[in-house]
C-alpha cells in the first residue's frame, strides 16, 4: 500500500510540474505574441515604409530600404517562431491536463477586456 501511495504521489507531482511548466510557457509566449503584434512588427513596417519613401524622394540610397526590408523579414520570422512555440506550449498544456481548451488559455483568469 505504501508503494502504491508513493507512486501515486510521484505521478501527481509530475503532472503538476508539467502543468506549471506548460502554463508558464503559454503565458510567456502569449506576452511575446502581443509585443510582436502591437509594437515590433508595426514599427518594422513603419521603418520599411519610411525608408521606401526616402529612397523614392532621393534622400537615401537603395541600401537603407533593402536593410529595412531585411529587418522586417527578420522580425516576421521571429514572430512565426513565437507562434510555433505558443502552439507547442498550448498542446503540451492540453496534454498535461488531459483535454483541450475552449478559450485562449493565456487569458485564463483575466477579466474581459483586460490583458
Amino acid at each position: 500500500m505504501e508503494r502504491e501511495r508513493s507512486a501515486f504521489d510521484s505521478t501527481l507531482e509530475r503532472i503538476a510540474t508539467s502543468v506549471r511548466s506548460a502554463s508558464a510557457r503559454v503565458r510567456g509566449d502569449a506576452r511575446l505574441l502581443l509585443l510582436y503584434e502591437e509594437e515590433i512588427l508595426p514599427l518594422a513596417e513603419k521603418n520599411r515604409e519610411t525608408a521606401r519613401r526616402a529612397y523614392e524622394a532621393g534622400q537615401h540610397d537603395i541600401l537603407r530600404w533593402t536593410q529595412s526590408q531585411r529587418a522586417l523579414l527578420h522580425e516576421q520570422r521571429a514572430y512565426a517562431d513565437v507562434l510555433r512555440d505558443y502552439a507547442t506550449a498550448v498542446a503540451d498544456l492540453e496534454e498535461a491536463v488531459g483535454g483541450s481548451f475552449e478559450e485562449d488559455p493565456s487569458r485564463a483568469g483575466q477579466e474581459e477586456g483586460k490583458p
